[in-house]
Parts: C-alpha cells; structure tokens; sequence
C-alpha cells in the first residue's frame, strides 16, 4: 500500500481505512521475522518441537503480526502522527493463513487534531487474529 497524505479534515467517524491483505503467511516469513526480531523460540520454527508441544506445526510470532498492523496505520495515517498504538493478540496465525487488515475511525477530537482508530486483522476464516487501536496526531489544511 502506498502511504497516504491525510489531513485531519479528510477523516470522518466511521471512515475506513485502505485494505492490507497478506496473500499467504509462509514459514519463510516467519523464519525471516526470527532472525530480523532475534525471537528463536523454537515453537515458531521447529516443526518436531511445536508437535512436541501439541501443536499441528509451527505459528508466527504475534509481534510479526502486530508488525503488519502497524505497517497498515503508518501507511494510512502516517507514521509521524502516530502517538499511541495498543494491540491486542486473539488468534494465532499459521503457515498458509490469509490475512487482512483494515482500520475505521473511531472518533475525532477537535480540540487536539488527533483521531482514534480501531484496527483489525483477520484470517482468511473471518476470524481476528489481532485487534488494535491508535491515536494520531494528523496536521490541519489551514
């Protein structure tokens, strides 16, 4: 998604963000997300260890998630207005998994210029995997 340039005048409660879509959470993904995060745990990337674990494989990392969340509210409000981002983790995503992440405003705040938003991944089962929420600091036209 290419970042957009939004003023505070331009976003209205209700307000949609643009689609994020993951086509296909691969093990390659989750493998590079290890080693650029440092997280090793081997439950991410050990199939005999996850199933040792009762797992059916391996699963990414919820910050590897949260990561394409955040990647959808810098890309649509900027990151140099962002001013708080709080996640929520609901789900884990596997290997294979579809995602798609969309934000809404959730209220505008005259006094200060910030907006609240909420944020949702979900899998390709309509199913959340992550619920999140930030507040931006947007500049005004005039």
């Amino acid at each position: 998604m290419k970042p957009l340039k939004l003023y505070f005048e331009d976003l209205n409660e209700g307000d949609l963000s643009p689609e994020l879509i993951i086509d296909e959470v691969t093990r390659t993904m989750i493998v590079k997300y290890a080693g650029a995060s440092g997280d090793f745990n081997p439950i991410h990337h050990d199939e005999v260890f996850a199933k040792e674990a009762n797992l059916p494989t391996i699963f990414a990392m919820g910050m590897m998630n949260a990561g394409f969340v955040a990647h959808l509210v810098q890309d649509w409000l900027g990151i140099e207005n962002i001013t708080k981002y709080s996640v929520k983790f609901r789900e884990r995503v596997w290997p294979g998994d579809q995602l798609k992440c969309v934000g809404k405003v959730l209220s505008k705040d005259e006094a200060s210029k910030t907006v609240q938003v909420a944020l949702t991944m979900v899998n390709q089962n309509d199913r959340p995997t992550i619920q999140a929420t930030a507040t931006a600091k947007l500049p005004v036209r005039c």
